[in-house]
């Protein structure tokens, strides 16, 4: 079955529709049963007072608007409609892209209006202004949101679409070609369990023949359907012409994207798209063999870190996935065939390579954020045997085809934040300290001028009128700030920093609060989506875009005495890019922080998914960092202060709930998590509020290489540890993922490598400093390294209860891999009473089971020694 072709149907149906709808001639418009009025207006004048719909126009200007016969003509010569576009098929609960098209055929310039409204829900309505040339037509965007309470035995919902003229009568309903009011359609919904987007076709049709396409798309579609287990004609959507809004998120219903032409990627618009949406928590699939090195460098930037030595073609081979452990055989699969595939031979540094072709990767992995890029450099057929897709390939596509982890925004998170910096204001303490300051010298120097004129007794009058009139002033200051609380917006961002462009992904959240009742003006940016966090309860509300890109809320009213919540996320272009550099000295860390104002950083913290948080010290007059071995937080610790201020108190608690395991502001990798002040991104409000805001901006930090012989010290936080193989295979008492340890109540064994950064390889360890804190009174702990192959023990603990310390220095201890980690295990004895039991000795009436719980809190490991060889300054990690 040709499945590409089935995909062409709702595009060819769509021309067709635009043909006729551009051929018939069209009728005069009339205004709709009952008058033209505005769109806003439906209920009685006491329900619009209440939730600020506009008044519909007077009867007399639906008259007018019929009896001008210049207007009717106008009217007739310009129509405006919306159509879907992009996927042809939506998902609920998620963003929706419609093209927007227009026709004028009169003399003049015109700026119209079309409502859509999707569903069965008409208070949501999202507007788009468009602009159209006289005797011409015209395309566009709009985003809209599907609605999340649809059944999943619905394959269509309705689109209503409403053309509207400003008029000086205000806003009036244009009917459409057929003489109707609104234009309905039939959005197909998508309820795959996965969703594909593709891109496989230049926009210059002599570049790939037809059935070049169509077989590239079959080979994706055996993969998918390996994993799916079944064939899903409709999962795969084509993005070929580069067709992207220039809205945020329009590649929000996808689970992954496979790009195998360069044509989207020449797009800069559309790759700052693709790469939000990958750091974000997206996958990629890069067909190295098809696309030029400078268009995947323009979408991944330093991530694309390979390069390209040759091409060859090879009618036999063999598929070889690389052993995970030193034990392990490679896995490998023959490939023959009367037809040569194509390999592209590359170099690479890359986080994992899964498939190599005689000593050459044929499959990569690279992290981005959150998301993850798959790279392959062999031609479609040297995947397949025959028409069958091969079991290394499958592998490949079970790792690929999975769905997206649905992105949760940190807006949530910040709402408890926020509402605590809504209220009543507490006298400041510089405020209070002011006027006991100003009473305790009026006391002094009275007590001067007493004493000199030998008139102290005065000082029984003197005293308590000071002291009350001090305690006025701050009754006064008191009651100043609690008599009402004033209207303020206090604004909440968290900002992810890309590390490969200047694009700062920003959550934000704005809770609302008015004395009065007023309209709410909320304005973004073309790279904006804002919306309210609560119901609309009846209201109309109206997202209206514009030719700019900018959209703007309208009739929209803000209740007093109710903290209401707006909620946005952005792409941000910083004016220079935010980033943490640093590199190793023998005290520690130290870096630089660029496109913050480091005078307005405070309370840094360098944190990783499994990795111990350190506090960060920031020059704020040079935006120099810093931090060592000494600044190691305990868990659940984010400031690093022994008496915190509220503010803190309210930082480290809205951390503690950002930072779980499924975090989507931090990795593996170290991030720097500094607070400082709101950047101007997104959304803009009236000017009568109150302001009040913060930053958390969470920035990937570079390691810089280090030139040959430079001394190091490594704190524990950039120290990566993974499980590795013992003699009983891999422990599940580390989790590397969590780096979090696991209490058992009988003995155990634990072999984890210490990665040193790749920025000091090679090199040569000189120490390791190992910190334990652990508690198993009944047993012994002890610590093995490894020497000529075999652990041997280095250090032991009878009975350990609390925090422990040893430092490995005998070289023979230190030598590193071939993948620049050190293994070690740590090993948890059975009590003396299970070893009675499994020697025979136990004595009658005693249990052989023992009660003792053990548990491990933390180890910590710091790295010392000095760089080798000749490393490149200007690379980095």
């Amino acid at each position: 079955m040709n499945r590409y072709r089935f995909l062409q149907i709702p595009f060819f149906f769509s021309f067709v529709a635009a043909v006729i709808f551009a051929a018939v001639p069209r009728a005069a418009a009339q205004p709709p049963t009952g008058g033209s009025r505005s769109t806003a207006a439906r209920g009685q004048a006491s329900d619009d007072a209440a939730t600020g719909r506009e008044e519909p126009p007077e009867p007399s200007a639906v008259k007018t608007a019929v009896e001008n016969p210049s207007e009717v003509a106008a009217a007739s010569e310009v129509n405006v409609s919306v159509i879907p576009t992009g996927r042809q098929r939506f998902v609920a609960g998620l963003r929706a892209s419609l093209a927007v098209n227009g026709s004028n055929r009169s003399d003049k310039d015109t700026e119209e209006t079309v409502i859509a409204m999707l569903g069965d829900e008409t208070d949501s309505q999202f507007a788009r202004k468009f602009w159209i040339p006289a005797n011409s037509t015209r395309s566009g965007w709009l985003m809209a949101e599907v609605p999340e309470d649809i059944s999943s035995e619905s394959m269509s919902i309705p689109l209503r679409s409403i053309h509207v003229k400003q008029t000086g009568r205000g806003e009036e309903f244009q009917n459409n070609f057929l003489g109707m009011p609104t234009s309905v359609r039939q959005l197909l919904m998508s309820w795959e369990n996965m969703r594909t987007g593709v891109m496989l076709r230049s926009n210059r049709r002599d570049v790939d023949s037809e059935e070049m396409v169509q077989n590239l798309g079959d080979f994706i579609y055996s993969g998918r359907d390996t994993v799916a287990m079944e064939e899903q004609d409709l999962g795969m959507a084509h993005l070929d012409q580069g067709l992207l809004p220039t809205t945020a998120r329009p590649l929000e219903p996808f689970d992954q994207l496979v790009i195998a032409d360069d044509s989207v990627l020449s797009d800069s618009v559309a790759v700052d798209k693709i790469r939000s949406w990958l750091v974000s928590g997206g996958r990629i699939w890069i067909m190295v063999d098809r696309l030029r090195p400078e268009s995947v460098r323009r979408l991944m930037g330093e991530a694309a870190n390979y390069t390209i030595v040759d091409r060859v073609e090879l009618n036999d081979f063999d598929h070889v996935q690389p052993v995970v452990f030193a034990e392990a055989e490679p896995i490998t699969e023959a490939w023959s065939s009367e037809y040569p595939a194509e390999l592209v031979r590359v170099l690479v540094d890359a986080d994992e390579v899964q498939c190599e072709v005689n000593g050459w990767p044929t499959a990569f992995w690279v992290s981005v954020g959150q998301g993850e890029v798959l790279f392959t450099t062999l031609s479609p057929n040297g995947w397949m045997n025959g028409s069958e897709p091969s079991s290394t390939y499958e592998q490949l596509s079970s790792r690929f085809f999975v769905r997206r982890l649905s992105e949760e925004s940190q807006a949530a998170e910040l709402t408890s934040f926020l509402d605590d910096q809504i209220g009543y204001r507490i006298p400041s303490r510089n405020s209070v300290a002011g006027v006991l300051g100003i009473h305790m010298l009026l006391m002094l120097l009275l007590g001067a001028v007493l004493v000199k004129r030998k008139s102290l007794h005065y000082l029984a009058v003197i005293v308590p009128v000071t002291a009350l009139i001090a305690a006025g002033s701050l009754v006064a200051m008191g009651k100043k700030n609690t008599d009402a609380i004033p209207s303020t917006i206090a604004l909440g961002q968290v900002g992810r920093a890309d590390p490969n462009s200047k694009a700062v992904r920003i959550d934000a959240l704005a809770s609302i609060y008015s004395q009065n009742t007023v309209d709410l003006d909320v304005r973004s940016g073309h790279s904006t989506v804002a919306e309210f966090e609560e119901d609309a309860a009846g209201e109309v509300r109206r997202v209206m875009w514009d030719d700019s890109g900018q959209s703007r809320w309208m009739f929209v009213k803000q209740p007093p005495g109710v903290v209401r919540h707006v909620a946005s996320q952005t792409e941000y272009q910083a004016v220079t890019q935010w980033t943490a550099q640093g590199w190793f000295t023998e005290e520690g860390f130290e870096g630089r922080l660029n496109g913050l104002a480091s005078s307005q950083c405070e309370d840094a913290v360098l944190v990783s998914t499994a990795s111990p948080g350190m506090a960060v010290q920031i020059d704020t007059a040079t935006g120099r960092i810093k931090t060592s071995g000494d600044n190691v937080l305990s868990a659940g610790q984010y400031i690093d202060s022994a008496l915190m201020s509220d503010v803190q108190q309210d930082r480290q608690a809205l951390l503690r709930n950002m930072l779980g395991p499924e975090s989507t502001i931090i990795n593996a990798k170290p991030s720097l998590l500094v607070w400082s002040e709101p950047v101007n991104a997104g959304m803009q409000f009236n000017d009568e509020f109150q302001r009040r805001g913060t930053l958390l901006a969470s920035i990937p930090v570079t390691l810089m290489r280090q030139e040959a012989g430079s001394r190091f010290v490594v704190p524990p936080g950039f120290v990566t540890l993974e499980n590795a193989r013992g003699r009983s295979g891999f422990s599940s008492v580390y989790n590397e993922r969590t780096g979090e340890w696991m209490g058992r109540d009988k003995a155990a064994e634990a072999v984890v490598r210490c990665l040193v950064p790749k920025s000091l390889l090679p090199c040569q360890l000189e120490g390791v400093r190992i910190d334990l804190k652990m508690n198993a009174p009944l047993r012994s702990v002890v610590i093995k390294g490894m020497r000529d192959g075999e652990f041997v023990e280095l250090f032991s603990v009878e009975g350990p209860s609390g925090l422990m310390n040893y430092t490995i220095t005998d070289p023979e201890f230190l030598k590193l891999d071939s993948g620049g980690g050190l293994s070690l295990m740590l090993s948890i004895s059975d009590t003396e009473q299970e070893r009675l039991a499994a020697s025979g000795q136990l004595k009658d009436g005693d249990s052989a089971i023992s009660e003792d719980q053990w548990q491990i809190d933390y180890v910590h490991f710091s790295l010392e020694g000095v760089t080798q060889g000749t490393a490149d300054d200007a690379s980095q990690e």
